[in-house]
C-alpha cells in the first residue's frame, strides 16, 4: 500500500511467490514530480536487494507504468523489468 503526501510517497509492500525463497516484504519511499514517479522498495531482509522503480503516472492519476532494477550499491543479482500498477 502506497500513500502520498504532497510529492512524497511512502508505504509498505509484500510479495509472495510459489518459491517462497523469493517472497519478501518491506518499506516503500519515493517522490512524484508532475507525472514522473520514483520509488525505492527496501526489503526487511538483507538477502534481497532494494529495488528502484521509475515510471510515469497517467493523466487520470490511476496508473503508473515504468521500469525497475536493483539499486547500484547492491551486489546481489536482481532482474530488471517493467511494471504496471493501478490505483484501487
Amino acid at each position: 500500500m502506497v500513500s502520498q503526501s504532497g510529492s512524497t510517497l511512502s508505504g509498505t509492500y509484500s510479495v509472495m511467490f510459489v518459491n517462497s525463497g523469493f517472497s519478501n516484504s518491506g518499506t516503500l519511499s519515493g517522490t512524484v514530480n508532475g507525472s514522473s514517479v520514483s520509488m525505492t522498495a527496501t526489503p526487511i531482509g538483507a538477502a534481497i536487494c532494494p529495488v528502484l522503480y521509475t515510471g510515469t503516472l497517467n493523466a487520470a492519476s490511476t496508473q503508473i507504468t515504468g521500469t525497475y532494477a536493483n539499486v547500484d550499491t547492491c551486489s546481489l543479482f536482481h532482474q530488471a523489468g517493467s511494471f504496471v500498477t493501478t490505483k484501487q
